[in-house]
């Protein structure tokens, strides 16, 4: 025997045809038409951003960084889920309308009290720091940093050449009381290994400069000037420009004259760690003319083909009316000297300027462009000890003809 089929029980005001979950339609003609808007403004928001970056429009770069690239397509790529996803991810980084919601969550985020980016380190006020700043990493300690620049020192002395090295303070180092009390990083390695660098340097002055002394001097002559961006990783002008006086005393002290520095006007500089977080910002600092009687010619250096270095190698040449050093000199830098090239250039007849990351990519091109008589390194505090020195540097030790 079937058992007859149990039908529930009808509840007033509900009906049971196929289509009664769905919600009622719009009872007035006006109603029916913000529908159909909303359907279209969806469906615009979907096709748009794809149809403008196939026309070519492009969005503007606001992270510090160049936009992605698509990897070039092979036969295998198809299979491949790297590629795949290296492809989603150009795509998604050049959609036209991306810099505006960056923008918007960056500043929610900000808002929020917290930051948009694992690299940046919200401090107090509108602070902000570099994560590698205060977290740096440590692979060469502090007495195998010395005993390395020490093996250089002698390689470039035994060639023939001179050679001066400093090192540029991490930010953090005079500006640690704009660190949040609250954001639990541990006091970075590099602090541990400063006393015992400097001691060493001081000792080293023929070929060895104390960038921290440089802004110390910077402090005591400018009170209450800061000395580094607050929404930047990098120092001020007037403090690369003590350094970049500490090392042409070291090298000839008659090529240094206070009466060749004129103050200048502010200016306004772009922030990284801002750009980083994808809110652009601007600060204004004091940027000192150096030697204006100088002027500078700067040449690209062209690599290879096929070779694509992170950075351009620029050759700069002086003359004027100021004496200049002779002979050819090459600055390995980073950007804290990258954003003083034309002070510093203004003091060399000819040098030649080679990213610290060019060098470790393509040892042998550096060793093309020389031979150099002036070899000049210049590297941030949180980066020096991850490189072995003498290392590096080895493929600008002059080769005896």
């Amino acid at each position: 025997m079937t058992p007859p089929e149990l039908t529930p029980p009808a509840v007033p005001g509900v009906t049971t045809h196929d289509g009664a979950h769905l919600p009622l339609a719009s009872r007035s003609r006006r109603w029916r038409v913000v529908d159909r808007l909303a359907i279209v403004a969806f469906a615009l928001a979907l096709v748009l951003p794809s149809a403008a970056m196939l026309a070519g429009a492009r969005p503007q770069a606001i992270e510090n960084r160049p936009l992605l690239t698509a990897p070039p397509f092979t036969p295998g790529s198809i299979w491949d889920p790297a590629w795949s996803a290296a492809v989603d991810r150009a795509i998604a980084d050049n959609l036209v309308l991306r810099p505006r919601a960056i923008r918007l969550r960056a500043a929610i985020d900000l808002a929020l009290s917290g930051s948009p980016s694992p690299d940046v380190i919200r401090g107090v006020d509108d602070w902000l720091f570099y994560r590698d700043d205060l977290v740096a990493l440590c692979p060469v300690g502090a007495a195998e940093l010395v005993t390395r620049l020490d093996a250089a020192a002698a390689a470039f002395a035994a060639a023939g050449q001179e050679f001066r090295f400093i090192i540029a303070p991490d930010k953090h180092v005079y500006y640690g009381d704009r660190r949040r009390p609250d954001d639990g990083i541990p006091a970075p390695c590099t602090d541990a290994a400063r006393p015992s660098v400097r001691a060493a340097l001081a000792t080293r002055g023929a070929f060895a400069v104390d960038g921290w002394s440089a802004v110390d001097s910077a402090r005591a002559a400018l009170p209450g000037t800061e000395l580094y961006f607050r929404q930047d990783s990098h120092w001020v002008p007037v403090a690369a420009l003590m350094a970049i006086r500490d090392l042409m005393l070291s090298l000839d002290p008659a090529l240094w004259s206070e009466a060749d520095v004129v103050a200048g006007e502010p200016r306004a500089f772009q922030m990284d760690l801002a750009q980083i977080l994808g809110v652009p910002r601007t600060e204004a600092a004091l940027d000192p003319l150096v030697r204006p009687g100088v002027q500078l010619r700067t040449t690209a250096v062209e690599p290879p083909a096929g070779l694509h270095l992170p950075y351009p190698i620029q050759q700069i040449s002086a003359q004027g009316d100021r004496r200049l050093l002779g002979g050819r000199t090459v600055v390995v830098y980073d950007s804290y000297f990258g954003r003083a090239t034309n002070k510093l250039a203004a003091f060399f007849a000819d040098s030649t300027w080679i990213h610290i990351d060019d060098l470790k990519q393509s040892p042998d091109l550096v060793r093309q462009l020389g031979p150099f008589d002036r070899v000049i390194y210049e590297e941030v505090e949180r980066y020096v000890y991850r490189a072995q020195l003498d290392t590096l540097v080895a493929p600008l030790v002059r080769i005896p003809r």
